[in-house]
């Protein structure tokens, strides 16, 4: 919604006296404020001081929000010892575009020290001047936002609402709309309708089960109507924490030889984590003797994905060890620590070992589960070949006889 108002220009504009700086460089006045009355053009300048008297360029440029309404008559400044003073023409040019509201330009000042020595070192002073532009608001406006709270079994959604118009508000509500899970459809939620006079403010809320959302991140948007007009700003809400499992990791290694290892993780949150990695703590007697970290991998939401790398066990005696891990994302986070117990073992009782029997955990699409569908659909298809064989053999032989018969008929009639 854009409102239609007309704007104009107050220039508060006064000059400080200059023997006040303590700085090299000055700017007067701090400041140009306008506001609205009537659209035009507006002409300024600014005087950039020279208070210590010293050679230096100042580079001229402006910045913020309300930039593209400001134009700067030049971009540098040339200062000498004897130049006191210099002034900064620049114009502003407003447009029924402007929002309501304060908004803001900068114009900035960076002061260049002019010297041909090459061992000065100096600090670059920036300075700069405050365009303060405030546009009319019309005669029904309001500002939101949405926060949450949560209350534990409940979470808590309120609208904070600031009616900045001129005319009070008989209809005033919100709808919340939550998005997070794909899966999920969630109701809208409506809170109670109130007035609002001008100037004033007020917070609408309404509840709702954590057990219905679960944990993850949401967004919250909030629709707020005001008598025929309507405005919507949105929220990022997270309940709980981001939760990654060890669904997986192999039981059984071959001591004193480079074992290839697969270990599974579960994102159990809505969005995808990026960077997991764990940091793993290999311990023997309550002794660690060694440590390493998996490549890092990014895991999409509720979803499972394998790491798989080489374990040095050149160096450790057949026996049983513990794998401390702690899985760790984004940079910052780290989980609680999970323990798996594995076993080294001599090559004789490594080959003696069944081939789905390296599991420590309930492990999804490993490598000897597959195996194990291979043999199931190589005998399921080899049966189902042999039933075939007959099925043609039976119906050969139908077609041998029917044809006996035909030929022979005359001798069975």
């Amino acid at each position: 919604m854009k409102p239609k108002h007309r704007f104009g220009i107050e220039l508060l504009f006064f000059l400080i006296v200059l023997t006040l700086s303590v700085n090299a460089v000055g700017i007067r006045p701090a400041s140009t404020e306008l506001s609205y009355d009537l659209t035009k053009q507006y002409n300024a300048t600014i005087w950039v001081v020279n208070n210590d008297k010293i050679s230096f360029n100042a580079e001229i440029k402006v910045e913020g929000e309300m930039s593209k309404y400001v134009n700067l008559q030049t971009a540098n400044l040339l200062f000498q010892p004897e130049t006191e003073y210099l002034p900064l023409n620049f114009e502003i040019n407003l447009d029924e575009n402007i929002p309501p509201g304060t908004h803001y330009a900068y114009i900035t000042i960076a002061q260049d020290l002019l010297t041909s020595e090459k061992d000065v070192v100096y600090s670059k002073l920036i300075l700069k001047h405050k365009i303060v532009i405030f546009g009319e608001y019309p005669d029904k406006y309001i500002k939101t936002d949405v926060d949450y709270t949560d209350l534990g079994d409940k979470i808590k959604i309120v609208s904070e609402i600031e009616n900045l118009g001129k005319e009070p508000l008989n209809q005033v509500y919100t709808t919340f709309n939550i998005q997070g899970n794909s899966n999920q459809s969630l109701p809208n939620l409506t809170t109670s309708t109130s007035a609002l006079s001008s100037q004033e403010n007020t917070q609408l809320s309404t509840e709702v089960q954590k057990k219905s959302l679960g944990e993850g991140e949401f967004i919250v948007s909030a629709t707020t109507y005001y008598d025929d007009l309507e405005v919507e700003v949105s929220k990022k809400m997270i309940i709980g924490k981001p939760e990654i499992d060890i669904t997986y990791f192999d039981k059984y290694f071959l001591s004193g030889e480079i074992n290839k290892y697969t270990l599974e993780l579960l994102n159990q949150w809505n969005q995808q984590i990026e960077n997991v990695y764990v940091d793993i703590n290999l311990l023997k007697d309550n002794r660690s003797v060694d440590q390493f970290r998996t490549r890092s991998v990014d895991i999409s939401k509720f979803s499972r994905k394998q790491i798989q790398d080489y374990l040095d066990a050149r160096e450790q005696s057949p026996g049983k060890y513990w794998f401390e891990m702690t899985v760790n994302y984004w940079n910052t986070y780290k989980m609680d620590k999970k323990t798996f117990t594995s076993e080294f073992l001599t090559e004789s009782q490594y080959k003696s070992l069944k081939p789905a029997s390296n599991l420590a955990g309930e492990a999804y699409g490993n490598e000897n589960s597959k195996n194990s569908d291979s043999v199931y659909y190589s005998k399921n298809n080899s049966f189902t070949i042999i039933i075939l064989i007959i099925l043609i053999i039976i119906m050969f032989l139908i077609g041998v006889y029917i044809t006996y018969r035909y030929i022979h008929r005359e001798e069975y009639e």
